[in-house]
């Protein structure tokens, strides 16, 4: 499978955030997520325009499936699990909790 990367600086920077907003998840533990939360409205926060919020949204979400997506790469590189295998692994385990 050949993989084209989005190496553009937005792309970067979308993954900075994003990075910012799973550090704060990977530091709150317990399922608290009142520094994800905080973190992430500092970004939206940021932006008084409605519209600018939405923009600034929807690029975290783009860093976040960035970020996933190279991680899940990653992931599959070290254990040679492919990536449809992982995620698939991840499937059953989020419809397990369903």
């Amino acid at each position: 499978m050949v993989l084209v990367v989005d190496d553009s600086p937005q792309i970067y920077e979308n993954m900075a955030k994003a990075l910012a907003v799973l550090t704060a998840w990977n530091e709150s533990g317990d399922g608290d997520l009142s520094l994800v939360e905080q973190t992430t409205a500092s970004y939206l926060d940021s932006h008084t325009d409605p519209e600018a919020k939405i923009r600034e949204a929807i690029a975290l979400i783009s860093g976040l499936v960035s970020l996933g997506g190279r991680m899940l790469l990653q992931l599959a590189q070290s254990t040679q699990l492919s990536e449809d295998e992982i995620l698939r692994i991840m499937g059953e385990r989020i419809a397990y909790r369903t």
